[in-house]
């Protein structure tokens, strides 16, 4: 949750995952940040989460993160964005390169 947290040298993975985390979480940004943090240049940022739509499975949908969201947060983060995509029914994939 906090930017810096994470005891793993700035740019030193080659990705970082955010896989069914956001929704647990309301600091979307700094997840997203501390994520970008530890991934070199030229490496990527994927973050998979529940889509918005409902079902009996996952969090209960107001408490879900829109891709869109994701996107933004992303964008502000100084992420370029690379591609979306559902991963089966419940999911999405936001790949986003640093």
């Amino acid at each position: 949750e906090c930017i810096g947290a994470a005891q793993i040298p700035e740019k030193s993975c080659d990705v970082a995952i955010l896989a069914n985390v956001l929704f647990q979480n309301k600091s979307h940004a700094n997840m997203i940040q501390e994520a970008a943090r530890l991934v070199r240049d030229g490496g990527r940022v994927v973050v998979v989460d529940w889509k918005q739509t409902g079902g009996a499975f996952g969090p209960p949908q107001d408490i879900r993160v829109a891709p869109e969201t994701v996107q933004k947060i992303a964008k502000d983060s100084n992420l370029e964005f690379l591609e979306l995509f559902d991963v089966g029914d419940f999911h999405y994939a936001a790949v986003f390169k640093k």
